[in-house]
């Protein structure tokens, strides 16, 4: 994935549908959580599960919304432990990736590429990840590790009124397990595993929680430490397994229950990942095809490379009832950092071999160097009233800073002090702020037991700002050992709405209609002295207008979702090219059109079977010359039109209480494109369909210990996940960096539970 400051300087410049039926999940405050109908071990059908993505407690099949809740318990039973390995078990959730700290998240096909700031937004409980704008790497969503969370909750559509601007296209929220007031426990795992074409994987996860005083004060902490294989080659640099990572992961929480109306919860993060190279593979840019003299995993690079991102966290929750209602008061305070190594010299050696006309420079070593520390502090309050009355009410403040450092130098690797022609490259230092205050409001009319209406409004006011300081060739080219100055400023007010009329026909089934909208910051662009670029980019709105039924049948052995939406996008924010600068611009309208249907049925205690399908439908249905398009009906990238999935779970009893259990896969995604088809500013690579087969067994040795085998791409699948074509708009032809699912990986794992 490139970056948008990245990318101005070389311009100079799945869906994977789940395999199983969403495992509806109980609300955090509660426990234990319950167990969820896909599971194999359910005592009896139907039980009822309870979400909070409404901000309260709520059955899932009455939310009157797609959503999708995985709990700790499936994460761990399909050995899903970050954002790559759980985005199949989600409908209408896709990513696209190079490395674990380079995610563009993609809900529904609300994307224009890896060049743009995401349209999902994150949250770790209630807190937002990650910048809400371009300058502080906001495309870039670093994956929290899954493991000791009670659930992942995915919210599709825009998620405007409750969740704010970054929820253009959808929510993820990423749900902690609480410290357990009344009983201590604690959890060890390990896991071994060998990738093909790579190396052995090895994992290692534990977690503890004490009660200080007998259900008063409660302490909980878990630590991760995991690391995973690369599987390219680079035989020119003569380095292996390229694109491995290791991930060091710590969370602890205090919960204090001071009152039976108030507790108070502290929570603090940090999570390193650190990449060695890029898990990239060498394919022509049009027929596939391998490079001449390379192998199926092999890459051809001229430097080695790095990617390595952390975020440092902590938040206090504080949750009083009113009587009237329950306040809750969120604040935070995040800083995450990014350092990658980049090796650009085929695309420099062809733009400056065009430039300067001459070939001494032509297979020169260049190399970008990208450092950025973002600091976010958040504030939020809410009031949300208590159930069971004609009116439910919700209504909050949020408020941001954001202050974002960001640094890039180019360098010539073979000058000793990394100049060209005696002078620097490109130096640029960047520091941004992003501050944004709303207000929200949503309220519910009962108007029967079985009819209500939801309506809600956010309205927002943001204001952004930088000083750009450049030097070198690039950055100042009349005085390339000057340093250039200039400033830019926006500022603007937005307002976005929510329609939610929801019918429950009886107590297992319910229909809704959900009109809503959202927006994406605006904000001002890099700009060159004496150029001519836009100063400023315009917001991108979309409004989704969704139908949906949610069914519980056959005495709930049978559950089922379906839904139909119509996304119309405007004023969509690309990356393009104006006056030789890469910048944020608007380029015309977008109409998203798909329907989403999941099921699950439970054969028996011992049998489940499930399965999903997925039609997407996301086209232009404007011209976009920024980026070189001149028909309607380009096709949007990352997203497949197609995608299913089947799976099933089946357990034995082996007597006193033990169980195996044997789970299996089957997720297909069809053809999609990384790029817009026709763009002649980010040339499209067309990556093509693939399957992916998974199995598990596990056997439950004693009543604490589970130990069990697991093959993930069971048929080695070499299924293309990201297609990268940049080097081949400077050198045509020149091979794309194409990104491909994990060769086939066959684990061992063991979980104790004390």
């Amino acid at each position: 994935m490139k970056i948008n400051l990245r990318t101005a300087l070389l311009c100079g410049n799945m869906v994977m549908l789940v395999p199983a039926m969403p495992a509806w999940a109980q609300d955090q405050s509660t426990t234990p959580v319950a167990t969820p109908p896909t599971t194999t071990n359910q005592p009896e059908y139907g039980q009822d599960i309870i979400v909070t993505a409404s901000r309260r407690s709520e059955s899932i099949r009455n939310v009157p919304e797609q959503i999708t809740a995985l709990t700790g318990e499936d994460l761990s039973k399909r050995n899903a432990r970050s954002l790559d390995e759980f985005v199949g078990f989600v409908p209408g959730l896709n990513i696209q990736s190079d490395t674990p700290g380079s995610n563009l998240i993609v809900v529904r096909g609300v994307t224009t590429g890896s060049q743009q700031s995401n349209a999902v937004g994150a949250y770790l409980d209630d807190v937002p990840l990650n910048s809400s704008s371009g300058f502080g790497q906001g495309q870039r969503q670093l994956s929290i590790n899954a493991f000791d969370l009670d659930r992942i909750e995915v919210l599709s559509g825009p998620q405007g009124t409750l969740y704010g601007a970054s929820s253009l296209g959808g929510t993820i929220r990423y749900i902690t397990a609480r410290p357990q007031l009344d009983r201590p426990a604690a959890r060890l795992e390990g896991e071994v595993s060998s990738t093909d074409h790579g190396g052995t994987n090895t994992s290692g996860r534990g977690m503890i929680n004490m009660p200080l005083v007998q259900d008063r004060l409660a302490f909980r902490a878990s630590v991760v430490q995991q690391y995973d294989t690369g599987f390219a080659d680079d035989p020119v640099l003569g380095l292996k397994n390229q694109g491995d990572n290791r991930v060091i992961a710590a969370r602890a929480s205090l919960l204090a229950q001071v009152t039976p109306d108030l507790d108070v919860q502290v929570t603090g993060l940090t999570e390193d990942i650190v990449n060695k190279g890029i898990n990239s593979v060498d394919r022509d840019p049009i027929t596939h095809a391998l490079t001449p003299g390379e192998g199926t995993y092999q890459q051809s690079y001229t430097l080695p490379q790095r990617n390595d991102q952390s975020i440092k966290l902590v938040y206090g929750t504080v949750n009083l009832d009113v009587g009237f209602a329950k306040l809750t008061s969120i604040t935070s305070y995040q800083r995450e950092q990014l350092s990658s190594a980049l090796d650009i010299s085929t695309i420099y050696s062809g733009l400056f071999g065009t430039l300067l006309g001459f070939g001494p420079l032509g297979v020169n070593p260049y190399r970008d160097n990208l450092e950025v520390n973002l600091k976010k502090f958040t504030q939020e309050a809410r009031l949300v009233s208590n159930p069971g009355r004609v009116f439910d009410w919700v209504v909050g403040v949020y408020y941001t800073d954001e202050r974002a450092g960001t640094a890039v130098t180019v360098l010539n690797q073979g000058d000793p002090r990394g100049l060209l022609l005696g002078f620097p490259i490109f130096t640029g230092s960047i520091p941004t702020t992003y501050r944004e205050i709303a207000g929200y409001a949503d309220g519910t009319l009962h108007f029967t037991p079985r009819l209500d209406l939801t309506l809600g409004i956010r309205y927002s006011h943001n204001s952004q700002s930088f000083t750009e300081s450049l030097t070198g060739l690039l950055g100042n080219p009349l005085n390339p050992n000057a340093t250039n100055t200039i400033g830019a400023a926006s500022k603007e007010n937005t307002k976005t709405y929510l329609i939610n009329p929801r019918f429950k026909v009886n107590d297992d089934v319910s229909l809704y209609v959900r009109v809503a909208n959202g927006f994406r910051p605006g904000g001002p662009n890099y700009v060159v002295a004496g150029g001519t670029q836009e100063p400023r980019y315009q917001p991108d709105t979309l409004w989704t207008y969704e139908v949906g039924a949610k069914a519980s049948l056959l005495d709930r052995r049978l559950q089922a979702t379906l839904a139909l939406y119509d996304t119309e996008w405007s004023k969509i924010q690309v990356t393009a090219v104006v006056s030789g600068v890469a910048q944020l611009t608007n380029a015309g309208d977008a109409r998203i059109r798909g329907g989403e249907l999941a099921l699950s049925y439970r054969a028996s205690h011992a049998l489940s079977l499930n399965g999903s399908l997925s039609y997407t439908d996301a086209k232009l249905t404007t011209t976009a010359p920024p980026l070189g398009i001149t028909y309607e009906g380009a096709r949007l990238p990352v997203s497949p039109r197609w995608a299913f999935a089947v799976g099933a779970d089946y357990s034995v009893d082996l007597g006193n209480g033990h169980q195996a259990r044997l789970s299996v896969s089957d997720r297909y995604q069809g053809p999609r494109y990384s790029g817009f088809v026709g763009s002649t500013a980010v040339l499209p690579y067309r990556l093509n369909a693939f399957n992916l087969v998974d199995a598990d067994l596990s056997v439950g040795v004693t009543t604490n210990l589970e130990v069990g085998v697991y093959a993930k791409n069971l048929l080695n699948s070499h299924g293309e996940i990201y297609g990268d074509r940049t080097n081949d708009l400077y050198v045509p032809s020149a091979p794309a960096n194409v990104s491909l699912t994990r060769p086939r990986t066959i684990g061992l794992q063991a979980r104790l539970k004390i």
